[in-house]
């Protein structure tokens, strides 16, 4: 529909998988992650090359890339995530702050991407399992969590009154490494058989 977003990301040669956004602020969230994980992460020490994505909008007809400068085609939110990355400075982390963590086919070093919120984190493992799933053969396993700063420490989260991690609430959410109707390789409209079926 009119006004729809979408982040899509393509590995290698295969092709790309979408997922559906709310904002564009979303869909940076995500190219984000996917920068950080499968341009630079999975590159460097696995067997994935060449990966990249953006986001697209809905005109109503048809699909096309976003732009943050429509003067500019090559103004696209990739480009804009890349160039944020190499300028940005992380700041040292303090008592309280998040970070997720991923690691695919373990045993092998993790991937950690910080995150603001608890809900974020649950996207973002949600769009790692995402991930993960589309690269098939290459993934057969993986694991991961969110992690707390306590004490100068990265420590798995808990909820402070219940003690369950995020895994579980996600788990009881019916939340965690499924795949959402809209992280699908087809436009939204069905008319591509799903990829994986759970």
């Amino acid at each position: 529909m009119k006004g729809d977003l979408r982040v899509y990301w393509q590995a290698c040669d295969e092709d790309p998988i979408y997922w559906r956004v709310d904002s564009v602020e979303q869909g940076k969230e995500y190219v984000q992650l996917l920068n950080a994980y499968s341009s630079e992460y999975l590159s460097d020490t696995y067997v994935v090359y060449g990966s990249f994505g953006g986001l697209e909008g809905h005109d109503g007809k048809e699909w096309s890339e976003w732009l943050y400068d429509e003067t500019d085609e090559e103004a696209c939110m990739f480009r804009l995530v890349r160039r944020e990355a190499e300028e940005q400075v992380q700041p040292d982390p303090v008592k309280g702050d998040l970070r997720v963590w991923w690691i695919p086919n373990p045993p092998r070093e993790g991937f950690f991407f910080r995150v603001e919120t608890f809900e974020q984190a649950k996207r973002a493992l949600n769009v790692l399992a995402d991930h993960d799933l589309y690269l098939e053969e290459k993934v057969v396993a993986n694991a991961g969590g969110l992690l707390v700063l306590e004490d100068g420490d990265w420590e798995e989260w808990e909820d402070f009154e219940t003690g369950v991690s995020i895994n579980d609430i996600m788990a009881e959410e019916n939340d965690v490494i499924r795949r959402p109707p809209q992280a699908q390789n087809d436009p939204g409209d069905g008319s591509v058989e799903r990829l994986w079926e759970r």
